[in-house]
C-alpha cells in the first residue's frame, strides 16, 4: 500500500482507462500485486476437476503461443495449480496474468469456467488499495466487485459507484452455506481495512469457504506460503526472437526516474539518483555534465564530486566509479565533466515489454532492464542557497545524430547547520543517524506543531477535534490532490486494528468525522495529504525527500510492550505543513494557527510543545524520538513518548517552546533564557520564542536543566 499516493496504477477496472507500460515503469510498487483464480468444484469430483483445470491449461496456454518445457530455466511462462484440498475451491495461478490486465484474466476465466462448466472467481489486488473481483459461470461474466471504484481517479456517481461494489444476489450459488447474499452484501459494504488483502483473509474467504493463504497471494508470492502439492505447468514462447527484437541507429537516451529536488545541509554530504533507458541502437561510451547556477554559485563542493553507474535495474553488472573532471563551455560556463569510454549501453527493444501479448515474461523484463543505466552522484553541500544544478547524458558515440542525449534540472538546496550542543552527541551515538537527524532539523522545509499532554479527556477531546477541522480547512486551501487518513484502534484483546478512511479529494462527510470523533477512545488518528500529488516538483522516488502535509493524533502509538508495564505513554498532536506546497502568503497564517493551537493545549494541562521548521514528517512511527531526540543519542524505542519523559526533558529545541509548570520549575532561573528568547507566562505554562537577534545554540545551553541526553534517559529507565 502506498503511505503517500505513490503511483504504479495499470487499469481502471470497469471503465477504458489504461495507463501505458513506459509510465508503469517509472514508478515504485509499495503495496502489493497479485492475481489468482479460484474455480468452484461444488460438489463434483475435486480430483477429477483437478486433472481437467492442468488439461485445458495445457491446451489453452500453447494457443497463445507457447510450448511447454520441463524446467525452469527453459520456461518464460508459468503457471502453478493449488493441490486438493477440504475446501471446494481450486486456485489457478498464471504468471501471465500478473501484469493486472483484465483482458487476460477474463479470457482464462472464459475458457476455465466454459471448459468445466463452473463458476469461477477472478482476484486482483492492485497496491494492496484495490480489490478486484469478477465472477465467471460456464464461461460467461456475472458479476464483479471493486472495493475502490473511484481509486484511480474517475469521476463516478453515487449510483455508478454502488454498481461497481457488486451485486450480491448474483454470487448466490458460490456463497457458503451458512450464509447469505445480505451477508455478502454487507462485506461489500463494509469499510475497507489499510491492506486490500485482509478483506480477502478476513472476510470474503469465510463467506465463500475459500482458503485463506491460497486467495491472498498470486504466482510472485508463492514462495510466501506453503506450496506442497502444488503443480506447475511451464511454459516457452515460440516467438521470442521476434519479441527480442533490437533496436538499430543512433542511441536514445530517455529518463527513467529521478528527484528534482537535492536538499541538504552546508558541509553534509548527499546522494543523488537518477536512471535511464536506451530506446535506440546500442553504443558504446557516455558522457555525464554538470552545470548550472548551483555550480557557479557553488553550493555544492565540485571538487570531491564522483559518480557511480551500473548497468541493468534486476541484473545489474559491476558498478564503475570515478571523479569529474573541470571544463567550461563555449560560453565559458563552468562544467564537470566525467566520460567512461568503454561503458557499454545495450540497444532498447523494439516491443515495449509492458505490450506483450502474454504477460511479462522473464527473459523479455530482463532484457528491458538491461537497457538501463542507474546514476549516482554523491558530493557535498558547500554552501548555502537555492539554485539549480543540470544534469546531462551524451553518447560518446553519434552524439550529434537523433534525440540521443538526455537532460535533468535539479533544485538543489542547501542550508546552513543549526549551531546546536547535540552536533557533539555524548560518546557512543550512531554518526549517521546524527548526521540524518542535524540535516532534517536544519533544513527548513516542513512547518510542524507538536503538543504533548499526558490524557485526552473528553472536553480536551473535543477541542482537539475543533483543532484538526481547522488546520485541514487551512491545508485544503491550496490542496487539490487525494488525502488519505488511517484509525489505528486497540480491541479488548489488546490487539491492534487498523481501518482505512476513504480517500476523497475534500475530507469530509461520514467517515472523516466519525474519526474525528473516535479520539475520544484509545484511537490514533493520521492523516497525510502527500506533497507530490499537488507539486509535480519533487518527485516521490527517494524517499528521503518525501514531505507532505497533514496531522496525527497518537494516543497509544505502536504495540511496546513497555505500555502495559506501568509507563503510560502521552498524548501527542501534530501538525505539520510543506512549505514548499503552498504560496507564502499561507505560511504565517499557518504558523499564526499553531500557535494558537499549542496556547489552548497547553492551557489544558499540556506537558510541553513546539513549533519549529524543519525536513521530518512525524508520521506515528517515526515520533518514537525527534530529529533532536536522535541527535542526542536518544534510542527510537519509544520510551520517550511516555508522560514520565515528556514531563522531564524537552523533546525539541526549536525557535518556540512552550513548557508546563512543572518543566519550568526545573529551571533554577529564567534571567540566562530571557537573554536569548521573550519568555510570557501563561495559564500553567511557559512560552519561550527565540529573539531574532539570538542564536538557537545560546537558548539551547540556557535550557540545559530540561535537555535530553543519553545519561538522563538511562537514569529514567533503568538503561539504554
Amino acid at each position: 500500500m502506498s503511505s503517500a499516493g505513490v503511483f504504479f496504477y495499470a487499469h481502471t477496472w470497469g471503465s477504458n482507462t489504461l495507463i501505458s507500460g513506459t509510465e508503469i515503469a517509472k514508478n515504485i510498487p509499495m503495496g502489493a500485486f497479485f492475481t489468482n483464480i479460484q474455480l468452484f468444484t461444488g460438489t463434483a469430483d475435486k480430483t477429477i476437476m483437478h486433472a481437467k483445470i492442468r488439461e485445458t491449461l495445457l491446451q489453452y496456454i500453447p494457443s497463445l503461443g507457447f510450448t511447454q518445457v520441463s524446467t525452469a530455466g527453459d520456461a518464460d511462462l508459468s503457471v502453478a495449480l493449488s493441490p486438493v484440498g477440504e475446501k471446494p475451491w481450486l486456485g489457478v495461478y498464471d504468471q501471465g496474468t500478473e501484469d493486472q490486465d483484465p483482458k487476460k484474466l477474463s479470457a482464462l476465466l472464459t475458457t476455465l469456467t466454459g471448459a468445466l462448466s463452473c463458476a469461477g472467481v477472478g482476484i486482483t489486488v492492485h497496491d494492496s488499495d484495490v480489490l478486484h473481483m469478477v465472477l465467471f459461470e460456464n464461461g460467461r461474466p456475472v458479476d464483479s466487485h471493486n472495493s475502490n471504484p473511484a481509486y484511480f481517479g474517475e469521476k463516478l456517481s453515487k449510483t455508478e459507484i454502488k454498481e461497481r461494489q457488486g451485486h450480491a444476489e448474483k454470487w448466490r450459488t458460490v456463497i457458503k452455506a451458512g450464509y447469505t447474499p445480505e451477508n455478502l452484501r454487507q462485506l461489500f459494504a463494509k469499510e475497507k481495512p489499510v491492506l486490500a488483502e485482509e478483506a480477502l483473509i478476513s472476510g470474503f474467504a469465510g463467506l465463500f469457504d475459500w482458503n485463506r493463504e491460497y486467495c491472498a497471494v498470486g504466482y510472485h508470492y508463492l514462495q510466501d506460503i506453503d506450496t506442497e502439492g502444488f503443480v506447475t505447468l511451464r511454459f516457452r514462447l515460440n516467438n521470442k526472437a521476434q519479441t527480442e527484437e533490437q533496436c538499430t541507429g543512433s542511441p536514445v537516451f530517455q529518463i527513467q526516474s529521478h528527484n528534482l529536488g537535492l536538499s541538504g545541509v552546508v558541509n553534509f554530504g548527499f546522494n543523488y539518483h537518477f536512471s535511464f533507458s536506451n530506446r535506440g541502437g546500442e553504443t558504446k561510451g557516455i558522457r555525464l555534465v554538470l552545470w548550472g547556477p548551483a555550480l557557479e554559485r557553488e553550493l555544492i563542493n565540485g571538487e570531491g564530486l564522483i559518480a557511480e553507474i551500473r548497468r541493468g535495474s534486476r541484473k545489474s553488472d559491476e558498478t564503475r566509479a570515478g571523479s569529474f573532471t573541470k571544463a567550461h563551455s563555449a560560453a565559458g560556463e563552468r562544467l564537470l565533466v566525467w566520460e567512461l569510454p568503454g561503458y557499454s549501453v545495450v540497444a532498447g527493444m523494439k516491443k515495449d515489454p509492458y505490450s506483450f501479448d502474454y504477460g511479462q515474461m522473464r527473459s523479455q523484463m530482463e532484457r528491458f532492464y538491461d537497457t538501463h543505466s542507474n546514476v549516482v552522484l554523491k558530493g557535498c553541500f558547500a554552501g548555502p542557497g537555492k539554485e539549480t544544478l543540470y544534469a546531462g547524458c551524451v553518447p560518446l558515440e553519434n552524439p550529434e545524430e537523433g534525440s540521443t542525449s538526455l537532460t535533468i534540472p535539479v533544485d538543489v538546496i542547501g542550508s546552513p547547520c543549526l549551531p546546536l550542543h547535540c552536533a557533539v552527541p555524548e560518546d557512543g551515538a550512531d554518526s549517521f543517524a546524527v548526521q540524518t537527524a542535524l540535516r532534517q532539523l536544519s533544513v527548513q522545509r516542513s512547518l510542524c506543531g507538536m503538543a504533548i499532554i499526558p490524557l485526552l479527556e473528553d472536553d480536551t477531546a473535543v477541542m482537539v477535534r475543533t483543532l484538526a477541522a481547522q488546520w485541514l480547512a487551512l491545508l485544503q486551501e491550496n490542496y487539490t490532490g487525494t488525502a488519505e487518513g488511517f484509525m489505528i484502534q486497540r480491541n479488548q484483546q489488546q490487539k491492534y486494528k487498523t481501518g482505512r478512511i476513504s480517500k476523497k479529494k475534500k475530507l469530509g462527510g461520514k467517515s472523516w468525522e466519525a474519526a474525528l470523533q473516535a479520539v475520544i477512545t484509545d484511537v490514533n488518528l493520521f492523516v497525510s495529504l502527500p506533497t507530490h500529488n499537488q507539486n509535480e516538483h519533487y518527485s516521490p522516488d527517494i524517499r528521503e525527500t518525501l514531505i507532505n502535509s497533514g496531522l496525527l493524533i497518537c494516543r497509544r502509538p505502536g504495540t511496546q510492550p513497555f505500555w502495559e508495564n506501568d509507563i503510560p505513554p502521552a498524548v501527542h498532536l501534530c501538525f505539520w505543513l510543506d512549505l514548499h506546497a503552498v504560496p507564502e502568503n499561507t505560511h504565517k497564517r499557518a504558523a499564526d494557527l499553531l500557535d494558537d493551537f499549542m496556547g489552548g493545549v497547553m492551557s489544558a494541562g499540556g506537558l510541553q510543545a513546539f513549533v519549529t521548521r524543519w525536513d521530518f514528517s512525524p508520521f506515528s512511527a517515526e515520533i518514537y524520538t525527534t530529529p533532536y531526540e536522535t541527535a542526542c543519542g536518544i534510542p527510537a524505542d519509544g520510551k520517550a513518548l511516555s508522560s514520565g519523559w515528556c514531563g522531564s526533558y524537552l523533546r525539541m529545541m526549536a525557535e518556540k517552546i512552550w513548557l508546563s509548570a512543572g518543566l519550568a520549575q526545573k529551571i533554577a532561573t529564567f534571567a540566562e533564557v530571557k537573554k536569548y528568547a521573550e519568555v510570557i507566562e501563561g495559564k500553567g505554562f511557559m512560552q519561550i520564542s527565540l529573539k531574532p537577534e539570538s542564536s538557537s545554540s545560546d537558548l539551547e545551553q540556557s535550557l540545559g536543566a530540561i535537555l535530553p541526553s543519553k545519561t538522563r534517559f538511562a537514569a529514567m529507565f533503568g538503561g539504554l
